[in-house]
């Protein structure tokens, strides 16, 4: 019964992760980024609004836009999901920025990052580290691992 038990309440979720990885970094690297694609599952826009981990010291959301023929990185406050679509964070646009790493990522391993919405409830994702430049595929897909948050109310 238990196995039935979590595969209804996956299928339940108010939003889902896929294609999320970490960018390696230097082992002095002071910043990293990840990269994720968040879907709503809902009947009404929702609002990628704040991220955690424990690999950094600040984690926030940021978008990258050209100005004067340079590429420039800044946070957002939050991050618009459209009722039943889906918001690609991916690098050269949004993405999330780890920021005072505690820890450079590395290859073969993977981290928690905890996912913040305006409505639904908290989601947490299980993050392999890839090298830069990896792109989405079915590996990442198979050693993903997310589940909801339980918020006491």
């Amino acid at each position: 019964m238990l196995g039935i038990g979590v595969v209804f309440a996956q299928s339940m979720a108010e939003m889902g992760v896929t294609n999320g990885w970490i960018r390696a970094t230097p082992p002095n690297a002071k910043m990293g980024a990840a990269y994720l694609t968040v879907m709503n599952h809902q009947d009404q826009a929702d609002a990628l609004i704040g991220a955690s981990s424990s690999l950094a010291e600040v984690v926030e959301i940021h978008n990258v836009k050209e100005e004067n023929g340079m590429l420039k990185m800044y946070p957002v406050d939050s991050l618009e999901i459209p009722a039943k679509g889906m918001a690609m964070l991916k690098p050269g646009g949004y993405h999330i920025m780890l920021i005072n790493l505690k820890q450079a990522p590395k290859l073969g391993e993977s981290h928690t990052l905890t996912l913040r919405f305006r409505q639904a409830p908290d989601l947490v994702v299980e993050l392999p580290v890839q090298q830069s430049g990896a792109t989405s595929g079915g590996e990442e897909k198979s050693s993903m691992h997310h589940h909801q948050s339980h918020k006491s109310q």
